[in-house]
């Protein structure tokens, strides 16, 4: 059992970030995550049949583009399809993603060199010439101006490099290039206009399947992840849109659902008389911002 629940803990300590999912459930132990009980019985399909994590969810994600939303639920689907240059550690600290290293080589100038194993969801290889207009892409948003806007362009010199000329010197570069919005996207889509808001195409552990507005969202893991060890476990994920808070809750306890997010209060004491649910209420969200005890609570049968 406490095996079972450390995983969980692991798994969702940013309020859902799926992007923490694939290292944490490279071994789990056995748990049970099909549905009820607590040693092995999971209605019928046993663990190592269970290839898709659903979790349920009490609003539907908005957008794809990583741009474009405003709201928790999406950021998290974001995260689940794209990289950026750089990336929040589970102590907040900016630490490389996409990047391999980077220097400030002078007041005004950053080069980053980037990995050279990388690629997208369509197969191409990721190289300066995507990080160069992923950014510039995110420039022309004057909307994010408070995090690109003091940069003041973008160039490439080789396949490998990126280098960063600022207005004015800044030390919080690193920061803004750890934002969703910083994501990196396909030059190529880039330039012919592509509608990444219903067809996205990142770096990420998961890539879409499908998208069902008001119902649910599929996706599967990517095999050419750039982190072998962190290839998603589960080779589906399923979010799906249960907006009122008991449904949640009774499709948590017969096994219809893994996890859940956003618990109703009314069924707080439920859960907790529940020997077979866990519930864990992160402090930290990964942009290191801090959330008091109960701001979101995620169960799920263990």
């Amino acid at each position: 059992m406490n095996n079972k629940r450390r995983i969980l803990a692991g798994l969702f300590c940013f309020a859902l970030a799926v992007s923490c999912l694939v290292g944490c459930m490279k071994n789990p132990d056995n748990a049970n995550l099909s549905g009820t009980g607590t040693s092995g019985d999971s209605g019928g399909k046993s663990d190592a049949a269970k290839d898709t994590l659903v979790v349920a969810l009490q609003s539907d994600i908005s957008t794809f583009d990583r741009c474009k939303f405003t709201d928790l639920v999406t950021q998290n689907a974001v995260n689940a399809l794209y990289n950026k240059l750089f990336k929040f550690s589970t102590t907040s600290e900016v630490v490389p993603d996409l990047a391999e290293s980077y220097k400030n080589i002078s007041e005004l100038e950053w080069e980053i060199t980037l990995r050279k194993d990388v690629k997208f969801h369509d197969g191409t290889a990721m190289t300066s010439a995507d990080v160069k207009a992923s950014l510039e892409r995110t420039m022309a948003d004057t909307s994010k101006s408070h995090l690109v806007g003091s940069i003041a362009k973008v160039d490439a010199p080789d396949a490998n490099t990126v280098l960063i000329t600022m207005k004015t010197p800044t030390g919080t570069l690193l920061e803004s290039l750890a934002d969703p919005c910083c994501s990196i996207l396909p030059a190529a889509l880039i330039s012919s206009g592509h509608d990444f808001g219903s067809e996205p195409v990142g770096t990420g552990p998961y890539k879409l399947v499908s998208w069902e507005p008001a119902n649910k969202v599929v996706f599967e893991s990517f095999q050419d992840y750039f982190i072998a060890e962190e290839v998603a476990y589960y080779p589906n994920l399923e979010m799906r849109v249960i907006p009122e808070g008991s449904s949640r809750t009774i499709a948590l306890e017969t096994g219809d659902v893994d996890i859940i997010v956003d618990l109703a209060r009314s069924d707080y004491n439920r859960i907790h008389e529940n020997p077979n649910l866990a519930l864990y209420s992160p402090q930290i969200m990964d942009t290191g911002t801090s959330r008091t005890s109960g701001d979101t609570d995620l169960l799920r049968l263990v």
